[in-house]
């Protein structure tokens, strides 16, 4: 039988599926929302990740799927969502997901696809790893990837190092409590001296510390920002996004898409992206949380007239932004639509443009 974690905002569908799972034997955790689901995964260490793609608090399912890679790659993945597009399942695919299901579902076609899930051979996807290990208060390793076992082997502990004072140098005191603020310098016991860098994490209900290191003498292969995300650190200039309501982009250039979406993510905003007014239309009407809507003009064989009348008689108090590589400001005022950016815009022109 296989560990799983479920993660799911909607308790009804958690519980049911926690309860059917269960049932067959199988280690059952869940989490709520994308915070306790990063948490709990970094330490349950899940052979099956079972997650809802729209969660409640700005992190999304696919970016828990792809934070718990950086810990621990080996685990298959099954995404759930109400909101498919062609964006994202092509996103699932980059994140080496094994099977797309669409709300509503049967939950026997989900027991099939677990139990397919479950018996599939496991390999891991070729990402980079964050070193990454989980520390007991009193210092004892509960388990370290295989990125902080290779820096491990730097030090006389050798890879199978049973607590951080064996990998440091004797005099060294490591703070937990103060690495979970700042990153925390430390010396290895390395044959030759050398400086590494730890930051902590520990979530009130839990008893361990997640512990990421990093070595000075070696640029970083992962984006400060994931780490950032995977320890739940906000700090820094970085723009967060101040509302609590979701966007949706709505441009047919794949790569405008991307951009829009990885900035807004970035930010910590929940996001979808639309290629055809279609498709726009439905994700809108699915989901009542979207407030904001970021409309290009330049769509080839569309009306973006019609469109943005369109969003406004669903939802009257909607907010569109029009968006255009070029000064487009008349036509869509015209259209009843007054705020504008233009291409290439950033995080910080939209928030400001919505008074955040």
């Amino acid at each position: 039988m296989a560990r799983i974690l479920i993660v799911e905002d909607e308790k009804g569908y958690r519980e049911q599926i926690e309860t059917i799972l269960s049932w067959e034997g199988h280690q059952v955790r869940t989490a709520a929302n994308g915070r306790e689901a990063i948490d709990a995964g970094a330490r349950f260490l899940p052979d099956l990740l079972i997650t809802d793609w729209m969660l409640r608090d700005q992190i999304h399912g696919l970016q828990v799927i792809g934070l718990l890679r950086l810990v621990y790659p080996g685990f298959r993945a099954i995404l759930i969502t109400a909101f498919a597009s062609e964006d994202l399942k092509a996103e699932a695919d980059s994140r080496c997901v094994f099977r797309f299901i669409e709300k509503p579902f049967d939950l026997d076609h989900l027991q099939r696809v677990v139990r397919a899930a479950v018996a599939a051979p496991c390999s891991e996807p070729k990402l980079p790893q964050v070193p990454v290990a989980e520390i007991e208060s009193d210092g004892r390793i509960v388990y370290a990837n295989r990125a902080a076992r290779e820096m491990f082997a730097e030090t006389p502990a050798g890879d199978q190092a049973t607590t951080l004072a064996s990998i440091v140098e004797p005099d060294q005191m490591i703070d937990l409590d103060a690495a979970s603020l700042r990153w925390l310098p430390v010396s290895p016991a390395t044959p030759q001296p050398s400086l590494w860098e730890i930051r902590s994490q520990r979530p009130a209900d839990t008893h361990t510390w997640l512990v990421v290191l990093r070595s000075q003498s070696a640029q970083s292969r992962v984006n400060q920002q994931l780490i950032d995300m995977l320890l739940g650190i906000r700090e820094g200039k970085l723009a967060r996004w101040p509302f609590d309501k979701r966007v949706l982009i709505v441009d047919d250039d794949q790569l405008q898409r991307q951009l829009a979406v990885s900035q807004l993510e970035g930010a910590g905003a929940a996001c979808y992206a639309a290629e055809n007014h279609s498709e726009a239309i439905r994700l809108f009407q699915e989901d009542e949380g979207i407030e904001f809507v970021v409309l290009d003009y330049d769509m080839p064989g569309a009306d973006t007239g019609q469109l943005a009348e369109r969003f406004m008689q669903i939802r009257p108090h909607i907010i569109i932004v029009g968006n255009s590589g070029m000064d487009r400001q008349a036509e869509f005022s015209r259209i009843g639509v007054s705020r504008f950016l233009f291409k290439p815009w950033s995080i910080n022109h939209l928030i400001a443009l919505l008074g955040g």
